[in-house]
């Protein structure tokens, strides 16, 4: 109970500050503004999508509070959902943003911190 309770709030926090810090770049959906720039610093700095690291969290925070019986499907969604926006951001910002975001994708993990990306 309270490990899950600890990984809710701070989940929640990330998530939080990584919305703060894109300010008015954010959007719901994966699009490219016209002033658009890579943010690497802050929580973009720890991972390349902290947005997803930190509801990815919480979910993980209230299956472990809630047992994690009757939140596994939420999870598998949440992760099987995550995957998919992450894959077609990415796609998108490597086209828009070329060199700068193929160097910050092998410096930075996608979701874990910590976890060092492969390199292929």
């Amino acid at each position: 109970m309270i490990l899950g309770v600890s990984v809710l709030v701070i989940s929640t926090a990330f998530t939080l500050w990584a919305r703060a810090a894109l300010g008015t770049m954010w959007t719901a959906s994966a699009v490219v503004k016209d002033d658009h720039a890579l943010r690497t610093d802050g929580p973009y700095g720890i991972t390349r999508h902290p947005i997803y690291t930190g509801l990815l969290g919480m979910l993980a925070g209230t299956a472990a509070i809630e047992g994690l019986g009757r939140w596994a499907a939420f999870v598998g969604l949440g992760v099987l959902l995550a995957g998919l926006k992450i894959r077609t951001e990415e796609r998108l910002l490597d086209r828009s943003l070329g060199g700068a975001y193929a160097q910050y994708r092998h410096q930075v993990p996608q979701l874990i911190p910590g976890l060092r990306p492969i390199r292929r």
